[in-house]
């Protein structure tokens, strides 16, 4: 499944805890396609426990998964998620791999990688995070 993606908003709080919001989308008339990756840790939001998911993915259909991404794959011009099959059905995509084309601005896509980036790694949350493939 690819999904143009034109445009990204971010979001941060950090005065209940720690909030990340990474939405990338693309507006077709009325209609929005895309996705939103969302982390929160700490809080009023909690510590996870050990092998609890801090992130969750929600579609522009309003289906949420917490978890579920094993691979994020980094190009220049596009950005590869590598669901689990489980995932794949509650978030109701056609196959396991989510090909994001970022058709947008180099500051743009530079935001998006740090986002993700930000979205999955950072803190020390023991959870088995997706592997980030040529994030450098």
């Amino acid at each position: 499944m690819e999904l143009s993606i034109e445009e990204l908003q971010e979001e941060e709080l950090t005065t209940h805890g720690d909030f990340y919001s990474l939405a990338l989308f693309r507006e077709n008339g009325s209609e929005v396609e895309g996705l939103e990756v969302q982390r929160t840790v700490g809080g009023i939001y909690g510590d996870p426990a050990t092998g609890a998911v801090p992130y969750c993915v929600v579609t522009a259909g309003h289906g949420t998964n917490y978890g579920g991404i094993e691979r994020v794959i980094w190009s220049d011009a596009s950005v590869e998620l590598v669901f689990t099959e489980a995932a794949r059905e509650v978030l109701s995509f056609p196959d396991r791999n989510v090909v994001l084309r970022l058709d947008m601005s180099e500051t743009d896509r530079a935001t998006v990688k740090a986002g993700l980036r930000r979205a999955f790694v950072q803190g020390d949350i023991p959870y088995r995070q997706p592997e980030l493939v040529n994030f450098g």
